[in-house]
């Protein structure tokens, strides 16, 4: 039996862009972290979701939550075209946060983002193009809340330069394809392993490593929440045009929190009567950073952590305003109950443990628990 609200909804998005029948979605790096929580939220919706995968095994992480799962890659443009061939809509999730060059990066960050909406412009009728980017392509400000028309973007990180390139090549299609960008904060929910580590100090030992500025404001997003940004984008949001700032969305609960608040809440989730904070002075976080770089090049496998990410981490507090966003109906949970969700998920896989052995993630029981989860991702996502 078909969800009634989706089924609505999905009604509305026929009536607003026209098509005959239900939308056909490509989400390319459905496969990630946040792709499993889109998946799943578009079928919600009832939308006909296809994922864009790079090989064979991973189509067994989807179950029944796709309809269908394409081989292809954002950096090979000839396994593009068949996958974005029928489709009304594309969202771009593929992208590189940790790498063992810059090269690589840019492969995915820019590149895979320009053969994506290359291969939308051949279209007679190119699909709506949604590319997810990132906070970091921004930069931080000094006064610490970035808008939707915040003018000036300073990257700090070679990460965030290889993103801003990303909506730089986007830009040189704005008039041949109708194209939106999100620029989401820090996303934790079930299924992250880098916020995992926190959870973990704090679950084990009662402390919580914190970046410097933990005493500012940060913003954060659970990834079901994002999923309603991106459909929400794609249904209601402006495009990308010459000479205007429209088209690019801030993605991030309103509530910014402080970040030793935002670990003293994940405490309360654990049950912890008391949540120790240390706050990681400048120039430990650059060595720490230098080191795990260093370590990555000798195991030839990139850390969370890295020099770059360091200079992330020193570059001030993040945060930003989702002003465009509740303009259009953006309306997220309560970030407590969301760190709660993502607490007790945890605990349900066994990445969290009582006593304390921790067991290595598995990311395949993703789809099956997700589904058990207190809520829908339905509930917490209608454009109405």
């Amino acid at each position: 039996m078909q969800n009634q609200d989706g089924l609505k909804d999905a009604l509305i998005w026929v009536q607003e862009i026209g098509y005959l029948e239900m939308a056909r979605v490509l989400v390319a790096g459905a496969n990630g972290f946040i792709g499993r929580h889109l998946v799943r939220h578009l079928v919600e919706f009832n939308h006909d979701v296809v994922c864009l995968v790079r090989n064979k095994p991973k189509r067994l992480r989807f179950g029944d939550y796709a309809t269908g799962c394409v081989i292809g890659d954002v950096t090979d443009l000839a396994s593009l075209r068949p996958a974005i061939k029928n489709c009304d809509l594309v969202i771009n999730l593929a992208g590189v946060t940790k790498s063992l060059s810059r090269r690589e990066l840019f492969a995915v960050n820019e590149k895979g983002a320009a053969n994506v909406a290359d291969v939308c412009a051949e279209r007679t009728s190119p699909p709506i193009l949604i590319h997810v980017s990132s906070l970091s392509a921004a930069g931080t400000q000094p006064n610490w809340r970035i808008a939707d028309t915040n003018p000036a973007d300073e990257p700090v990180s070679i990460y965030g330069k290889s993103k801003l390139a990303g909506e730089f090549a986007l830009r040189r299609y704005a008039g041949q394809v109708p194209i939106s960008i999100l620029r989401p904060t820090i996303v934790f929910g079930e299924g992250d392993r880098d916020v995992l580590p926190l959870f973990q100090s704090i679950h084990y030992y009662g402390w919580a490593f914190l970046p410097p500025f933990a005493r500012q404001r940060f913003s954060f997003i659970h990834a079901a929440d994002l999923s309603q940004a991106i459909r929400l984008v794609a249904l209601k949001g402006e495009r990308l045009s010459e000479g205007k700032a429209a088209g690019t969305y801030y993605a991030a609960d309103p509530n910014a929190l402080r970040f030793d608040e935002f670990a003293k809440a994940i405490g309360n989730c654990l049950k912890r009567n008391r949540t120790r904070t240390l706050v990681s002075p400048r120039w430990l976080m650059a060595l720490l950073g230098g080191l795990c770089s260093i370590g990555s090049q000798a195991t030839r496998k990139p850390y969370v952590l890295s020099y770059d990410k360091a200079r992330e981490a020193n570059a001030g507090p993040w945060c930003c305003d989702p002003l465009g966003l509740r303009l259009i109906g953006f309306q997220p949970d309560l970030l407590m109950h969301r760190l709660q969700q993502t607490t007790d998920w945890y605990f349900q896989q066994g990445w969290l443990t009582r006593p304390t052995n921790v067991i290595e993630p598995n990311a395949r029981v993703f789809d099956e628990e997700l589904a058990k989860s207190a809520n829908s991702m339905g509930e917490h996502a209608s454009s109405r």
